[in-house]
This record gives structure tokens, sequence and C-alpha cells, in this order.
């Protein structure tokens, strides 16, 4: 199997991003017989991605993109600027989130969280502290997505987290 991403130009003079997609087919021999492609044109989820990657980085708030199936988050860059921690120190384990919210505010949060992402209402919205790498708390604003299968269950969560003492 091969793939690829290229630029190409277009015979109008504009470009378009387009992704490669290939695999050899084999005979009956076993011999490869020929090979099978495709080429998509993938220039509109480029532009996606790269509008998205400047709002990330544009914005002072902490995005984060939570897979509840896998169990795992992506942190966008200003959690590290935020709370001050090591870019080294990021996991992709949620743990990582419950163990920086203050301890007072921990099981109201996780819990709150939790029943929101079990019932069928799409929003979460929350203000907690959290931990800066120094030793002291950040109040926050967390605001979240639920996104939800047709079944109704909810297999992401994707929020922006709002630093309340600089405002």
């Amino acid at each position: 199997r091969f793939r690829a991403e290229y630029r190409l130009r277009r015979a109008d003079g504009r470009y378009a991003n387009v992704e490669v997609r290939s695999r050899r087919v084999f005979d009956s021999s076993e011999g490869p017989a020929r090979v099978v492609g495709a080429l998509i044109d993938i220039t509109e989820r480029k532009a996606i991605e790269e509008r998205l990657h400047l709002a990330v980085k544009v914005t002072s708030d902490v995005i984060w993109d939570m897979d509840l199936v896998a169990n795992s988050i992506w942190w966008s860059d200003g959690l590290c600027d935020k709370l001050g921690i090591a870019e080294a120190a990021l996991s992709s384990d949620p743990q990582v989130w419950r163990n920086i919210i203050h301890p007072d505010d921990r099981d109201r949060v996780t819990k709150d969280f939790a029943a929101t992402v079990a019932g069928s209402t799409d929003l979460w919205a929350d203000e907690y502290r959290l931990l800066h790498a120094d030793g002291h708390f950040v109040t926050v604003r967390d605001t979240a997505r639920i996104l939800r299968d047709s079944a109704g269950v909810a297999y992401r969560a994707v929020g922006a987290i709002v630093d309340l003492t600089q405002t």
C-alpha cells in the first residue's frame, strides 16, 4: 500500500492538494499484476486543517479534543503556556486533566462532565481551578461540545478552557 500527499498545479493555474493512494494487485501466481490507485482532491480538507491550526495558534485559550471511546485527549500548546506545564509532561491520558483540577473542585467537575457525557445534553460548561506548575491555582471556565453517534452515545468531546484570572 502507498499513500502520499502532493500539491499539484491545475490546468487553470490554481493549485490543488491531492492524496494518492495505491496498492499492488497480485495475479493467481502471487506475482504483482498491476497497481490500482486513486487521486483524491483534498484541497478543501487542507484549507480547513490550516484554518483550525491558525485558530488554535492565535487564541490564548486551551483547546482540547477528547476521544471518549479510546479514552485519550489532545491538548493545544495553550495548556503548556497557561499552566507552565512542560510539553514533555503532557500525556494523552485524561487522568492528567483530573489530576490538575483543584482537590475541592475535582469530584464536582468530573462527575458533572461524566453525567453530561452519559446523558443527552450536547453542551457542558463549568468553572473550576487548575494547578499551575509553580503551585498556584488558575480559575478557568471550561466549555465543551459533546459529539454523539446516531444512537445518542457520546464518542467525542471538544472544548476550550479560558483563564478567568486574566479577565
